[in-house]
């Protein structure tokens, strides 16, 4: 006779056995809700920004002037594209000021520390305005053209011949850069501890290398200069620059029409016009 085995305090009875299916929904529940408590936690940890937020903006002068292929003078910025100005001073469309404004994040840590005193800057505002009050200087400019379409007509000739040299000729110089044009740059205000050397360092780097690429890509060309186009003038105290300047030229081998742009800014002083620099 076989023993009975008994179970339940031994009563002899066998507890009821748990549906298959009830398992599965008691699973599916618990995956479900494990979910949801992960991405509640994940929602609390990513920070959000008010509308309109400013992100953070660095206060070292490297990060401002001298970053990598990329250095900001004054109104415009120097970059792998050329000399970009943002907009001419006095303008009544002004460029959003690089300060912090309510709602925003604070530029540094310390900002919002007990004590904190920022730097001084009176000239603070030449970052709005794009440019700083500058004193009159006697250097004239070397070399260049009377016009802009003659210094055009004399870049063309220069890519004809395949000549770096001439090209180089005829963008403004070291001593130009730093007696006329960079005073007058808010990026060269005490404050921001940036040389002339700094930024010339930036600039003529890109420009070794955007006559290279111009002549690679033009040389030899027999091109027809149709018209010089180019942004409204930014006067300042010293010399006028022209932005977004390009060349609208007609291949007389193939009477193709081509729109050249390795020299985006030309620079006038006293009836001389330069290259400010070349587009990389």
């Amino acid at each position: 006779m076989t023993p009975e085995i008994t179970v339940d305090g031994g009563s002899g009875r066998r507890p009821p056995k748990t549906p298959p299916i009830l398992l599965v929904l008691i699973l599916v529940v618990a995956a479900i809700f494990g979910a949801v408590l992960v991405s509640m936690r994940m929602a609390r940890e990513i920070p959000t920004e008010k509308p309109g937020a400013l992100a953070p903006a660095s206060t070292s002068p490297a990060a401002t002037a001298m970053a990598p292929q990329r250095a900001t003078f004054g109104a415009g910025t120097i970059q792998p594209g050329g000399f970009r100005a943002s907009q001419p001073p006095g303008s009544s469309t002004k460029p959003a000021p690089s300060i912090r404004l309510s709602g925003s994040r604070p530029r540094s840590p310390l900002e919002n520390s007990p004590g904190y005193d920022p730097p001084e800057d009176p000239e603070s505002l030449s970052v709005i305005t794009g440019r700083r009050a500058a004193k009159a200087v006697g250097m004239p400019f070397s070399g260049g053209a009377s016009t802009r379409e003659d210094l055009a007509q004399m870049l063309l000739a220069a890519l004809s011949a395949r000549d770096e040299k001439a090209l180089h000729a005829l963008r403004v110089t070291k001593e130009e850069f730093s007696v006329i044009l960079w005073p007058e740059f808010p990026e060269s205000r005490p404050i921001t501890n940036i040389t002339a050397d700094d930024a010339w360092g930036m600039a003529i780097a890109q420009s070794v290398a955007g006559a290279g690429r111009a002549v690679g890509q033009y040389g030899g060309k027999d091109l027809t200069l149709l018209r010089v186009e180019g942004g409204p003038p930014m006067v300042y105290r010293n010399f006028v620059l022209r932005r977004d300047v390009s060349l609208l030229v007609r291949d007389r081998s193939t009477g193709v029409e081509s729109r050249l742009n390795f020299a985006p800014s030309f620079v006038e002083r006293n009836g001389r016009v330069k290259v400010l620099i070349f587009r990389d």
